[in-house]
């Protein structure tokens, strides 16, 4: 059919839909560094007290399979007898209806996503870790105060390992569908939210739409793929001026 498949997806709304979706459930991947680096910074501190078993404990998440993890927290955001509401009730703040709010949906995928963060926390900490100290020090003695130390020293430092999490897990995101579909009991969610990529591909070649069948499902594909390695290749192009190798 030549580029007939091509066509029908780009003037198909659910196509920008999922395209949509997965930029939404991506954004997880920023909130995910930005604690990361806040408590690995925090974690090299020589005050903190008790340090393996805090990362123990953060790192914990992480080793748990993503389908119980996320069953978990299903139970926790039940909108019915689930903790978090229970707390919310219990405040006089409200409810959260992460299954029929289509605007809560995604918070409550965040929540999950974060919390399965404790590998980010690891890594860095290792790169914090190894920030020269003399350069701190110099700086110390040359009146920077803390925060100019932190990101004028310190975090050019750590730049190359928060780039890397950044490329990886951006990636292992944006092919994410399994903590979607268990957390909207396989279904594609409030306001078809749950709908990333991943999954509307499989739909594709499945029951559910047939009628665009394995033909659309490889054209969406390779689309996809191309796609991703464009946003790649930016995100590199920028490292070049925003990430520190000396």
């Amino acid at each position: 059919v030549g580029f007939e498949n091509y066509k029908r997806l780009l003037l198909d709304p659910t196509t920008y839909k999922s395209l949509a979706n997965t930029a939404k459930y991506c954004i997880h991947v920023v909130f995910n560094l930005v604690m990361a680096v806040f408590l690995a910074n925090m974690l090299a501190s020589k005050k903190v007290i008790g340090k393996p078993l805090v990362r123990i404990v953060y790192f914990i998440p992480a080793v748990i399979p993503g389908v119980a993890a996320t069953v978990m927290w299903s139970w926790i955001f039940n909108e019915n007898f689930g903790m978090v509401n229970q707390l919310l009730t219990a405040l006089g703040l409200g409810t959260f209806h992460p299954y029929t709010n289509p605007s809560h949906f995604m918070i409550g995928v965040w929540v999950l996503r974060l919390w399965i963060g404790g590998t980010n926390i690891v890594l860095l900490q290792s790169a914090f870790a190894n920030v020269n100290t003399s350069l701190q020090e110099a700086a110390r003695v040359d009146g920077a105060t803390e925060r100019q130390v932190f990101w004028k020293i310190t975090l050019p430092q750590v730049s190359p390992t928060i780039f890397y999490l950044l490329v990886t897990n951006f990636v292992a995101a944006a092919q994410e569908m399994a903590t979607l579909q268990v957390f909207a009991n396989n279904t594609v969610g409030p306001g078809e939210n749950a709908l990333v990529v991943a999954y509307y591909l499989q739909r594709m070649i499945g029951a559910e739409l047939q009628t665009k069948g394995y033909g659309m499902s490889c054209a969406m594909s390779w689309m996809y793929s191309i796609l991703l390695i464009v946003i790649t290749r930016i995100g590199f192009k920028i490292s070049d001026k925003a990430v520190s190798y000396d």
